[in-house]
């Protein structure tokens, strides 16, 4: 499977309904967060990659699901809600709903790398944020889905703050194919998520 927007937001509607984050508006945060979140990964996060292989030449890596613990994200996350002043009642299901949507579709994004000095072996994924375009790309895409106003902002914000300060928890596996000169070797690699 892959990060696609109509599965995220189905699980994050989901997730929202079943932590009691109801109301008129609801299916529309969740569409503009899992959008921001969709754009956030193709933007604004680099792979890479810490290999070990058996053959040298150049390789693609192929991996299935990054691992980044629930736990970790709903403390980062309830982290950056309080430090941009979010602390109502419903604070900590939205908290939950988001930080369990994210994990659930990175455990199920597909990662294809490539590997310039590894042909064939395996590659430990992780993923670096890039910390200066997160916030902007989930402001402008909660403002694209009508979402304005200090308090989208604040949110907006939070998300990707909490987000960032997670990714150096996730990581994933690959296996390197490609290369055809038997020789121990290793490198590095980088690659997109999807």
């Amino acid at each position: 499977m892959a990060l696609i927007i109509p599965a995220i937001t189905a699980n994050l509607i989901g997730a929202f309904a079943g932590g009691l984050v109801l109301g008129i508006s609801m299916p529309q945060l969740a569409l503009a967060t899992s959008s921001a979140f969709f754009s956030y990964n193709v933007s604004g996060v680099t792979v890479s990659t810490i290999d070990a292989g058996i053959t040298l030449g150049p390789g693609v890596g192929l991996g299935f699901g990054i691992l980044l613990p629930p736990p970790v994200i709903i403390k980062t996350l309830f982290s950056s809600f309080s430090s941009f002043g979010i602390r109502g009642i419903m604070a900590p299901s939205m908290v939950i709903a988001i930080a369990t949507t994210f994990s659930i579709s990175y455990a199920v994004a597909n990662i294809v790398t490539t590997h310039p000095s590894v042909g064939e072996g395996s590659g430990i994924v992780s993923l670096i944020p890039n910390s200066g375009t997160s916030i902007g790309i989930f402001i402008s895409m909660f403002e694209s889905f009508g979402l304005n106003g200090p308090s989208a902002v604040k949110l907006a914000s939070a998300i990707a703050v909490g987000l960032d300060q997670s990714l150096s928890s996730a990581k994933g596996f690959v296996v390197i194919n490609g290369g055809v000169v038997p020789s121990p070797t290793s490198g590095g690699g980088s690659g997109k998520i999807f």
